[in-house]
């Protein structure tokens, strides 16, 4: 099994799913975290958004070009 990681934390069920719609259509594979929990207790947690260890830097390289105004918070 691959080590997956975080690399960003979303307080917005849209901008967390359109952040991981682009990661798939670079052929990163990731997973949003939390989103059934988010749906029930809405902005009291964050969205993880997480790819495989060896992805991270790509990843993170793709979503820069994404502007949401707000911004994930990186880690």
């Amino acid at each position: 099994m691959e080590q997956q990681v975080t690399i960003a934390e979303y307080y917005d069920w849209s901008t967390a799913h359109i952040a991981r719609s682009k990661l798939e259509a670079e052929g990163i594979p990731c997973i949003v975290l939390n989103s059934h929990t988010f749906s029930a207790y809405g902005g009291a947690v964050s969205l993880s958004l997480r790819v495989p260890k060896e992805a991270r830097e790509h990843a993170i390289a793709v979503l820069a070009d994404l502007d949401f105004g707000q911004g994930p918070l990186y880690l």
